[in-house]
Formats: structure tokens, sequence, C-alpha cells
């Protein structure tokens, strides 16, 4: 859905002439393969010639046009169709004419078919945007007519080469902001004291692997499949074209793109105009006049992407084939999630709590890490792991000479230079960022790593709190070291720690956690916390997870709100689905580790979840909720617990979880020799638990419920067995009278 225009005037492209077959026509009298004949190999002439080419015959079959603000206004509110467009306009001339009775029946007609046509707009809406959580909001801020808080206009921006005197100028703001963006990394790395230790120091020789990246050439088949893959509503930057003319254009041209990427890797020559960033920078909070303030968003080519998409997949494999990654690396990684990140160290820490250990989880965060990345060390590092001679070479052209502008509404600033740093809007950014920091759990022994790209939480435990203060503290030490070695600068002001101990054990002592801060030239002390937010879940120090609770339960009590007013404009099924949008995410979310808590905490969730489902069925109060959980196709919450954690187990029993989740079950097989009935069964072995919070982890809880499963459940595929554990928790809703605990759920899986 568009957004309202903000401009009196704007470009876009004109396709209401365009046909595919004309432009497919034009396409296929072009000599591409004279591209290559007449250009040698200077890839960067070639990709030129060809974006040439194809942007005139892009320009000729969709040209640019300038729209006004009454098109613009009418792009705004696309229920109104052309056939409404026309009434109004009848409508208008009625007015003039002087025929009242005739007017007003007119106008009446066309607001019952405005109304009509747009709740049909907004039903389609979000029925196509089910699982997009910004185009739903998008959509409930249109109906409700409330402004976005995503787009702030920058109207005055802090100078800092005059004394930090306010600017008002449109184009000296672009300047500003784009130079402030482009010398972020520079300015934190030249502020790094001299290494004690160099970076190749902490690079593990075993993790090198002795055969070197071959790179397999790109077919066009390949090309077409990944153009066919990008989203049609995708942003693209300079040196770009519409996707949906991409996509048309796609028989035609991918041979000539799978060449050109080809000819790229073997030249170890990356196009400039792929290298040209457009950055649309989005406040984030606090003075608006300050430029730290604003995010940078990157906007690259789509040709780009399509090229960097192709180069990520023979990465990925390679670096799944030697198994470069930590295992502790749940960021931006296939199969993986935070709420894999999450269940691994809230586990570790459960684990230490039955075995009477203190834990101490210290949550560092980095400032810029995406734009600090040397460009020597990684090309170094990208050798080390197998990436060497001319994919090297490769890569080190894809990250010189790099340049970005900003674009402030129509104003756009001069070029500026990147002279470090991944692009953080691309394909292969989060990668190349992953290899950068993968060794950074080799600066320390003691230490356990829990790593989610740049997020990085470390868990240390100890009987002793004095004993434990001390080792942290060395070990700390030695991730300073390593920080400096590879350029890496720590935001001491939101890196702080946690000290996890069961709720009935008190401190008889209160650690102090202390690391060397650049910029004050000193070590100092991190900030003791009762709860830390790490990958959006809030974790205590206690494990009660009672302030998680209580912030979903504020975020989906505003959702509610907002679907009792929506209720008088969308049908039931329409707000179903904005329920699965907007309620339902906060309450599955990590459901897996928090839905251990007590009872009297849970309910106030499932207290929530009824209240939600008797306004989307206009339902009395006091109406028992069981009757709509079942009619909605909603779970209650112990029961999606249920069906998460049963999902995962399954997962877990065919070794496609994560290895350290899998680390967690012992088959029983592997306890003792004996052929039992569990043993036959491949039930997993059910541990001891000294306390209750290990009693109700997600590795005895995912026992019971895997070894309590009927073995029918259990054989079944990946997809029958989601399918039928639903079927089941919805049987065993409909004949309940009552809400049933976990337990309770896992005896009627059991006999169901």
């Amino acid at each position: 859905m568009k957004a309202k225009t903000r401009v009196k005037k704007s470009k876009t492209r004109d396709f209401s002439r365009f046909s595919s077959d004309r432009l497919n026509a034009d396409l296929s009298n072009v000599d591409w393969s004279a591209l290559f004949a007449n250009e040698s190999n200077d890839v960067n002439s070639i990709f030129s010639s060809f974006y040439n080419k194809f942007n005139k015959l892009e320009n000729k079959h969709a040209p640019m046009k300038t729209i006004s603000n009454r098109k613009a206004k009418q792009f705004s509110k696309p229920w109104i169709t052309k056939g409404l467009r026309k009434s109004i306009r009848v409508k208008n001339e009625l007015y003039v004419s002087g025929d009242r009775a005739k007017y007003k029946m007119y106008r009446n007609k066309i607001c019952t078919l405005t109304r009509i046509s747009k709740q049909q707009y907004y039903t389609k809406f979000f029925n196509d945007n089910l699982t997009n959580m910004k185009k739903t909001w998008e959509g409930i801020n249109s109906i409700l007519t409330r402004k976005s808080n995503n787009y702030k206009p920058i109207r005055s921006i802090q100078d800092p080469d005059d004394n930090n005197s306010i600017s008002s100028n449109p184009n000296r703001i672009a300047n500003i902001l784009n130079k402030h963006f482009a010398s972020v990394g520079p300015k934190l790395a030249n502020k790094l004291p001299s290494v004690q230790r160099n970076y190749f120091d902490f690079l593990n020789r075993s993790n090198s692997p002795d055969t070197s990246f071959a790179f397999n050439l790109v077919t066009p088949s390949e090309v077409k499949l990944e153009i066919a893959r990008i989203p049609n509503n995708k942003s693209h930057g300079l040196y770009s074209c519409p996707t949906q003319i991409l996509k048309c254009s796609s028989n035609v041209i991918s041979n000539t793109l799978a060449e050109i990427l080809n000819l790229s890797i073997s030249t170890g020559v990356y196009p400039n105009k792929l290298k040209m960033a457009k950055i649309i920078p989005i406040f984030k909070t606090d003075d608006d006049t300050d430029p730290s303030n604003y995010r940078p968003i990157s906007l690259l080519s789509n040709f780009n992407r399509i090229f960097e998409k192709l180069i990520f997949k023979r990465m990925e494999s390679f670096i799944a084939q030697h198994n470069m990654l930590s295992p502790s690396q749940y960021g931006f990684r296939k199969t993986l999630s935070t709420q894999h990140a999450i269940l691994d160290i809230v586990s570790t820490i459960q684990t230490n709590m039955d075995k009477r250990l203190f834990s101490c989880g210290v949550f560092i965060d980095l400032k810029k890490a995406f734009d600090t990345v040397d460009h020597k060390i990684l090309l170094h590092k990208l050798d080390h792991y197998g990436f060497r001679g001319v994919i090297n070479k490769w890569f080190s052209s894809y990250l010189q000479g790099r340049t970005q502008t900003t674009q402030i509404d129509s104003y756009i600033s001069a070029r500026n230079d990147i002279t470090c740093g991944v692009p953080q809007g691309s394909v292969l950014g989060p990668l190349l960022l992953l290899i950068y920091i993968n060794d950074i759990q080799e600066c320390s022994e003691k230490l356990k790593f829990f790593l989610f790209a740049d997020d990085t939480n470390i868990l240390y435990a100890d009987k002793n709190l004095r004993s434990l203060e001390l080792i942290v503290n060395q070990e700390l030490c030695k991730l300073y070291d390593w920080l400096t070695a590879n350029k890496l600068t720590l935001n001491i002001k939101k890196s702080n720690f946690v000290i996890f101990s069961p709720a009935q054990r008190k401190f008889t002592y209160r650690p102090k956690i202390m690391i060397f801060d650049n910029e004050q030239n000193k070590n100092v002390a991190l900030e003791c916390k009762d709860f830390i937010k790490y990958l959006g879940i809030l974790i205590d120090s206690h494990l009660t997870w009672k302030h998680h609770i209580d912030h979903i339960a504020i975020k989906i009590s505003r959702s509610i709100g907002l679907i009792s007013k929506l209720r008088h404009f969308v049908p039931k099924h329409t707000l179903i689905n904005i329920y699965r949008s907007l309620v339902a995410p906060y309450l599955t979310y990590g459901l897996i580790v928090w839905g251990q808590a007590c009872k009297s905490y849970l309910d106030k969730l499932l207290k929530l979840q009824k209240r939600a489902l008797r306004f989307i069925y206009f339902s009395d109060r006091n109406q028992h909720a069981i009757p709509l959980f079942s009619d909605a196709g909603i779970l209650p919450l112990q029961c999606s617990y249920y069906e998460l954690t049963a999902n995962l187990m399954f997962d877990i029993r065919h070794r496609n979880a994560p290895r350290n989740i899998r680390d967690l079950f012992q088959d029983i097989s592997n306890i003792h020799p004996y052929n039992t009935r569990s043993s036959a069964s491949h039930n997993f072995y059910t541990q001891s638990s000294r306390l209750s919070i290990q009693l109700n982890s997600f590795s005895r809880i995912g026992t019971k419920i895997w070894n309590e499963m009927p073995l029918t459940l259990r054989n079944l595929s990946k997809h029958d067995f989601k399918r039928k554990i639903k079927r089941v928790l919805f049987n065993i809703l409909s004949s309940e009278d009552s809400y049933l605990d976990i337990r309770n759920v896992i005896q009627k899986v059991k006999f169901s």
C-alpha cells in the first residue's frame, strides 16, 4: 500500500502503455554478445554498456513522468477505482448543475460503493500481508488515519564542521549526514589504542581448510530464478530498474547477466556502478538535530542483489561443508534463529543453577560493527577460511572503491568514499561480518560465547562470587585485546551484566565487572542489571519471566485495543488475520523458553487472548471462550507451548536442529545397552533435576513431550506431523470445559 506523498510533485514510471512482449522484442533485437567481443575483459565497460542499452529500452517502454499532487492523492487511496473516479466527476457535475435531489441521491450511492470498495481493499490487503507486521501496521494506521512514526522530515541538522551550528538548508543537510555516515567507521578505528596482539594470533589454524573455494560458473537458469525471487515491493538504489521490468525481461537478459558475473569472478573485478549506495536516513530517537541519531538505510542496485545472491549461495555451501562457523553463532544462518540462541543460553543458565553455580552473563554491544570492519583484516580472514586466489582478489575489488550518497526528499548529497565496513543493506555484508567475528571465542578458553551476528553474550559460572568476579575480569581483558586487534569498539553505555541464580539463593557479595574504555582511557565498571533484553526477550536474574510477560502483556493490550476499533470496519476473518499479525507473534516468540513460567503469570496472557477473541466475535465478556478458540483456529497459550516444543523436538530427533540444542538431549540407547521398550522406541533419556527451574526447563519438558507422544505421531513426515499435532490439540480443546496446563496437555495427547 502506497503511503501519502509528501511532496507537491514526484516522478514515477508510466506503465499505462507498457507491453512486456514489445519490450522483450526490442531486447531480443540487441546483439548482447557484441558487449564481450568489443570490450575485451573490461567488466566495468561491459556492465556500463549493458546497463545503458537496457536502460534506454526501459525508458522507451516505461518512461519517467511527473505526477501532480492530485494524482499522488489518488494513489494514496487505491480503493478509489477508475469507475468510482468517473462517478465522482459525474457527481461534481450534478452539484454544479444545481439539481440537489439527484446530486444527493448520486452522492449517497457513491459513498456506499466507496465504503464497500474500501472494505474489500483492506480485506485483501490484510490477507496478502498476513505475515508482514510492517504492512499490517501500515494498513491499521491508514484505516485509523494515524500518522506513521517511521517518517520524520529532517528540517535541520547540526553541522560538525561549523561548531555544531544548526543548518536548515536541505542540500547541506544531505551532505552533513552523508559525511557522518561515511566517516563514523574510520573515526572509531582512529580512537583505538595500539594493539597488544595481532588479529592473526587469534585465528585457529585447525579451522583453516586445506582446499580452497572453487567458484562454479553461474548459469542463466540460476539468474532467472534469483530474478523471480526478488520481492515486487523491494526498494532499489542507483543503476537499477523496476522489479516488474526486470522479471518480465529475465528470459532475454539472463544469459548476459550470467556472463558478466562469470567474467567478474574470473578477472577479480566487481563493476564500480554496483558499488554505489543510496542512503535514506531514518530517525531513531532523542535529539533530531544530532546526525548520530539517524540510522542509514542503504539501497543498492537490484542487479547487485542478483550477483550477490549467487555468490552467497556458493560461499554458504563451502562454509557449511567445512563446518567453519562457530556452533554458537546463530545470526544470518540457514535454519537457525534468534529463538535457538535464546534457548541455548537459558538452558545453560538453568543447568548451572541446578549445579548450585552462579552464572555471570555479560551482554556486550559493539559500536557500528558493520561500519568498522577493516578491509585488510577481512581479506586475510577470507584467505584463512579458504577464499584464496582470484576470489580473494574479487572480494578486494568488491570492498574497495565503494561510494555512497544520501537523499533528503529530492536533494541528493555529493558522493563520499567508504574506506572501511561492509555494506549493511547487501546480501554478502552479514555473511562477511560473521566471518570477521568468527574467531572471537578464541580469545578465551573459560568464557562461553553466544552470538547472533554482532549481538554477543558471554557466560561464565562459578560457585564462588569472588572467584567468578576475578576470572571474568581477567578474561574480559583478553576479549578487549581481541576487539582492539580487530579494530572493533565496545559500546560501554550499552554493555552490562546479570548474575543469574535461583531466587532462594541470596548474594553474600556483589561482583564488580570491569572492562577498559577507550574514550575514558581506563577500566570502567559495567552496570549490573536485574534483567536484560536479549534478542527481544527480557531475561531476569532468577528466570521467573515476570518482566517479559508484563512487557508483552502491555504490547498485546494495545493491539487488542486496535482490534476493538477495527472490528467495525473489517469482517471477522480479517480480524482473525490481524490477531495473527499483531497478537500471536508476541505470544509465540520465545514461548519455548518463557512458556515454563508459573501459572499465575501465564494466566495473565490467557485472559488477554480471551479478551481479543470476544472483541472479534462481539461476545459478552462472561461468555465461555473455548468455543471461540476452536472457531477461530487459535490455540490457547499452553497448547501453543506444546505445539512449538513438539515441533522442535521433531527437528532434534531428526537432527535438523542446531548442534548445541541437540546436545541438550541423550538417547536412552547411549545410556545403557539393554534392549528396553524405551530404547526400541528411540526415547530420550530423562535427566535428573534438583530444582524445579530445571524440572520445567525445555530439556526436561521436551523429553517428556516426546517420550509420551504416540509412535503413530512420531513416525510421520514433518509436514504431516505439524498438521496432526495441531489437529490433536484442537480435538482436545473442544472436548474440555477448562484450560489445561502443559502436563495435562501431555497426558491428553498421550491417550489421543
